[in-house]
């Protein structure tokens, strides 16, 4: 099988819930299974970065899903690159939510403290997730 790593960016649009982040993880986790689908999400005020790895079809099948989700806009493909291996097996869709204590990583690959994914190089929000990963 020809792997992928696709890592994009979004805002939420109006009208996002406190639930939202939960039913779009648990939908994903139940879909991506079936799929073969592996990955990391990470939400933080009005943003999210969101890596997603497996097949070459059906990651690009559900990225092109994921652009028509009315719950976020502005979405951006910052990475997308065939791999050798998954960086992200262990989740069919794991989650990470920043706080103070882990704000250090975002200087680390954004150089500021504030989360916002769309300053981010693709490589930068690569090593972001990884090292991200590794915390969990």
């Amino acid at each position: 099988m020809y792997l992928v790593r696709l890592i994009y960016a979004s805002r939420v649009s109006a009208g996002f819930g406190a639930g939202d982040v939960e039913q779009i993880l648990l939908t994903a986790r139940e879909r991506n299974q079936k799929k073969a689908i592996t990955g990391l999400l990470c939400f933080e005020g009005d943003n999210f970065l969101q890596c997603l790895e497996g097949g070459r079809g059906v990651v690009n099948e559900l990225y092109r899903h994921i652009l028509t989700d009315q719950r976020h806009h502005c979405s951006t493909l910052l990475y997308y690159q065939a791999i050798a291996k998954r960086d992200f097996e262990a989740w069919d869709m794991g989650y990470f939510g920043l706080n103070k204590t882990n704000k250090n990583l975002l200087l680390r690959y954004a150089g500021q403290a504030e989360f916002d994914p769309f300053t981010m190089t693709g490589a930068s929000a690569d090593a972001l997730l990884c090292d991200m990963k590794n915390q969990l």
